[in-house]
């Protein structure tokens, strides 16, 4: 990118204790250009980077003291990923929308495990085809929750709730999505993240740095 170039983009940046977001965005078009987002808490945190052509990939990850969760967003709108209870050795691997148990073993009456802060539910049928519920709401501001059936991913989202910013992304068969927004309501902005790729759209009382 030139120097010209550089002056033309409009540096959005918003940032607090748990969060900050950094976005070059194309005055003309409104198009993103280029720039990251990060949030992070105790128990999880997520960055997403952005091209020049408005395209994202990042990653997801959410830790207890017993089992954790982590998953690659591509540019492509596909992810892929893996869950692990380390307390009864299982180990779940996601990908694209599949969903496969790789270590350990589930009882044929299934399995069910409780936590402070999440809860497992796993069946496998004869084919080897896993259902169920990988949930963790540890605080409010870093929770996920994937659900299976036969083997397919049906649903999953992962949710990081601030005083001023909020990130929402989503798993499914259609690959991930994603709403992150945030400033007040004279001045608010979103990003939303479709098929890989990101848009954005600004308040009109938000003040940007050129």
């Amino acid at each position: 990118m030139s120097k010209d170039d550089a002056k033309k983009k409009i540096d959005f940046q918003h940032a607090g204790d748990h969060h900050q977001v950094n976005m070059a965005i194309d005055p003309k078009t409104g198009k993103i250009t280029g720039g990251i987002v990060s949030n992070f808490s105790n128990n999880s945190a997520i960055a997403l980077s952005v091209d020049e052509e408005s395209k994202v990939q990042g990653t997801v990850v959410h830790s207890g003291d017993t089992h954790a969760f982590q998953a690659n967003v591509r540019s492509d709108g596909s992810f892929d990923g893996v869950y692990f209870d380390r307390k009864k050795g299982i180990q779940l691997e996601i990908s694209g929308d599949k969903a496969t148990l790789i270590e350990g073993k589930v009882p044929q009456a299934g399995l069910t495990i409780k936590g402070e802060h999440h809860n497992t539910v796993l069946e496998i049928d004869k084919n080897g085809q896993v259902s169920g519920v990988l949930e963790s709401k540890a605080t409010r501001d870093g929770k996920f929750k994937i659900e299976m059936k036969d083997g397919k991913i049906s649903g999953g989202s992962f949710e990081h709730v601030g005083k001023n910013h909020k990130t929402e992304l989503s798993m499914g068969q259609d690959g991930w999505k994603a709403q992150i927004s945030g400033g007040s309501r004279n001045s608010a902005w979103s990003i939303g993240i479709v098929q890989g790729k990101a848009e954005t759209k600004i308040g009109s009382g938000f003040k940007m740095k050129f």
